[in-house]
């Protein structure tokens, strides 16, 4: 038998129609695919990927919530990456001490 491979489009599609409540075999059926497990197996990498405990991962709207959870720790690593050269600037103007110069200046190259 010849391996079939997925597009991480169509693991996420049945990733979420099981976590809104449908079963394995029908996502399977619809996405002609030759083994509910593999929908299973899906689910099971999405929920370790995302922390997501096993009690409660078939709720309904948990997929937005972890989506959320990750767009503020994206956000929080945004603002400390800023906080930190903003520190290292205020350092600058108030020392005049030029360590981290060019670690600044890449940062502001970066952000334009």
């Amino acid at each position: 038998m010849e391996r079939r491979y997925y597009s991480n489009e169509l693991k996420d599609k049945a990733v979420q129609m099981y976590l809104d409540g449908k079963t394995s075999p029908q996502i399977a059926k619809e996405f002609d695919l030759p083994n509910p497990d593999m929908v299973r197996k899906w689910v099971q990498i999405w929920r370790k990927e995302n922390s997501v405990p096993a009690e409660n991962y078939r709720r309904s709207g948990i997929a937005v919530e972890v989506d959320e959870k990750m767009r503020l720790l994206n956000k929080i690593e945004r603002v400390e990456h800023e906080r930190d050269h903003l520190l290292m600037t205020l350092k600058l103007v108030c020392t005049g001490d030029i360590e981290g110069w060019e670690e600044l200046l890449s940062f502001m190259k970066n952000k334009n």
